[in-house]
């Protein structure tokens, strides 16, 4: 009788579990569209950071699934874009937490990304190194070289920042290895500038010119976008910059003209414009062009000025001190020097403010002593900070190599653990082989009575199946006895009341029969109500499907054969048919912004097709075949092993077919 029970609750604790993760894949895709929408939204930045502060609070409270923490994902990546710091960054470390608990390897890898993502835009760098570097050994555990590359690329980043070129350098080319055979343009471009800039740190210009070229080819086959042109003139500049320096002045003016050609009307006086005019200068300077030098310089200054650039200034500064050093005026190129130098010092640029000291020390003769032991100061404070990043980033290294160390002894654990288990399991089975040997020999002693017992098992189906054909005789002799007894009599005694004198007594008494025939043709009705579904009566179930979604706006219409047979198709086949006109009809209401849809079912010689078709707006097939909608659909259409086809375009509608074969 517990069986009896447990099965009704077995299915209402499994029809809430459907119904409960039906809702949540629901609300995580209503939730991820508000995101997209938040986003690209005109609001200023303070309203969407209000918004994704109440979304916060809806998402603080979801269980830990996967699907879970990728909507924190998406929500940390729009917090990110839109600047909101603070979101982003309990965001990102609410997701570590979560990832460590499921102990999601992958997702515990890009919550330390996020975390890295941070820690460099607030320029902390120590901190933003330590993430990268534990999620690059989290990625590496996945075997996911492509973000291991990714990761080491933003570690030589930091390491160039910090002034430890060298070992920039080789995490550089360690990313480029990572990155390069999975041929993503953007990543291997920005792997190239990488370590072109750190080669010309570490006085390798012609190497770094080489992969500023890679990086030129690379955006060669992009479209003439706006970011793009500004990376290829920036390229140019810095290539001139590298042939300035390789005293290569040929190449050096042409690569700086070659950006100058790029220079769209809104880049016009800008930075760009100014550093491309300033390097520009220095080459004609050293060519002997100083007229055209000369001209240069003032623009790139007067651009400058306007912006208002500290560090733009200083190097203008400089390149009017080398002008004026190559026309024999050297008490003017001492004054721009010493501007360059306390500007440098003022906004606490130190390789700069070196710069402009050793042109002092040679050439301000009266105070050459007083620059030339300042020169030494900040020289030896840079080689010391340079001592300490080098320690703090070995340091950094070492614990990271111990944690890796712990994983593997963890892993070796495991390791350990598994294999203990299995030879518990194998002992197990031994175990069970030798006591299934004793029970066979058991068993033997008991096939006669299994043998006696499947006869008399058989001898009940056969009863039972004579009660069956007895119980259907019976109801049909008990409708017919009820039809011939009640029915026909009353319409007898209706037709001898009609044969009578009309008056309103008889008026009312057929009245009285007439309902008391309502009545049990209703009641023989609902008996046989149940007995209808069963033989496969599914049209109207589809019928009230259409009825319940049509509205003044929106018109649903079904066409079906009066003819057609739903007993060719199972309940499975039945109801997956349902939950596709049901998620197509969802799909016109949402998104159509259709009037009018007509879904009609159709039988031919060797296959069955579903076709609905709507007037509306359209959408483009291979957008939107990544939409939860269509992928329920599909995932449908494969439960009954059919064929999916869409046909839409701009404003001329939908249609969706699927195409059912018949059994052979």
């Amino acid at each position: 009788m517990k069986v009896n029970y447990l099965l009704p609750l077995l299915l209402i604790v499994f029809c809430f579990a459907s119904c409960s993760k039906e809702a949540n894949k629901q609300k995580h895709n209503d939730l991820s569209n508000y995101l997209n929408h938040i986003e690209e939204s005109d609001r200023n930045q303070r309203d969407k950071i209000i918004q994704l502060d109440s979304i916060l609070l809806t998402l603080e409270d979801d269980f830990n699934s996967k699907a879970h923490r990728e909507l924190l994902f998406h929500f940390a990546g729009v917090a990110y874009n839109i600047k909101a710091n603070e979101l982003y960054f309990k965001t990102s470390q609410n997701l570590l937490s979560l990832a460590q608990k499921a102990k999601d390897t992958h997702d515990i890898a890009k919550a330390y990304f996020y975390l890295g993502d941070y820690y460099e835009d607030i320029v902390k760098l120590d901190s933003a190194y330590v993430s990268y570097s534990y999620a690059a050994k989290f990625y590496q555990a996945k075997q996911d070289t492509l973000h291991v590359g990714i990761m080491q690329k933003s570690m030589a980043i930091i390491l160039f920042e910090e002034g430890l070129f060298n070992q920039a350098e080789v995490e550089a080319f360690a990313s480029i290895q990572k990155i390069a055979p999975y041929k993503d343009t953007k990543l291997l471009l920005e792997a190239y500038v990488t370590i072109a800039s750190i080669l010309d740190q570490n006085s390798q210009s012609e190497e770094a010119v080489l992969y500023y070229k890679k990086a030129l080819d690379l955006l060669n086959n992009y479209d003439s976008k706006q970011n793009v042109t500004i990376q290829r003139i920036t390229i140019y500049n810095n290539i001139g910059y590298l042939y300035n320096g390789l005293k290569n002045y040929t190449e050096a003016e042409q690569a700086l003209l070659n950006g100058l050609n790029l220079l769209t009307q809104d880049l016009q006086n800008s930075l760009l414009h100014a550093m491309l005019y300033n390097n520009l200068a220095l080459t004609y300077i050293k060519t002997d062009r100083l007229t055209e030098a000369e001209q240069l310089v003032k623009d790139a200054y007067r651009m400058r000025t306007s912006l208002q650039t500290p560090q733009g200034l200083i190097s203008s500064y400089s390149r009017f001190g080398e002008l004026y050093l190559a026309k024999k005026d050297t008490l003017k190129a001492v004054e721009y020097w010493k501007k360059g130098f306390k500007t440098s010092e003022k906004v606490k640029a130190r390789n700069t403010a070196l710069t402009n000291l050793r042109y002092l020390s040679l050439y301000d003769q009266q105070n050459a002593k007083e620059y030339t032991q300042r020169y030494y100061e900040i020289n030896d404070s840079l080689k010391k900070l340079q001592i300490e990043n080098r320690t703090k980033f070995a340091r950094i290294e070492y614990e990271t190599a111990q944690l890796e160390a712990r994983n593997e002894l963890l892993s070796q654990r495991i390791t350990l653990f598994s294999i203990l288990s299995l030879l518990a399991v194998l002992l197990s089975i031994l175990i069970y082989i030798l006591f299934k040997q004793k029970m066979i020999q058991r068993r033997l002693l008991f096939e006669q009575q299994q043998q006696q017992d499947r006869e008399l098992i058989y001898k009940l189906i056969l009863q039972q199946e004579e009660i069956a054909k007895t119980t259907l005789l019976d109801e049909r002799t008990r409708i017919s006895t009820e039809l011939h007894d009640g029915i026909i009599n009353t319409l007898f005694n209706i037709r001898l009341m009609l044969s009578n004198e009309c008056t309103p007594q008889n008026r009312q008494l057929i009245a009285s029969e007439i309902e008391g025939a309502q009545q049990q043709i209703r009641r023989i009705s609902h008996n046989l109500q149940d007995q209808s579904l069963a033989m496969g009566n599914f049209t109207p179930i589809l019928e009230n499907l259409i009825e319940k979604n049509t509205t003044t706006a929106q018109s649903f219409t079904l066409l079906i054969a009066r003819n057609f047979d739903w007993n060719n198709f199972d309940y499975k086949t039945k109801m997956n048919i349902y939950r596709i006109v049901q998620e197509s009809i969802q799909n016109i209401i949402k998104h159509a912004q259709a009037t009018r849809s007509i879904i009609s079912i159709v039988e031919s010689m060797s296959s069955y097709h579903i076709k609905i078709q709507d007037n509306g707006i359209g959408f483009k097939v291979s957008e939107s075949k990544k939409g939860i909608g269509l992928k329920n659909i599909q995932f449908r259409v494969n439960q009954i092993n059919g064929v999916l086809t869409i046909h839409s375009s701009a404003n001329k509608g939908t249609v969706l077919e699927v195409t059912i074969a018949k059994a052979k």
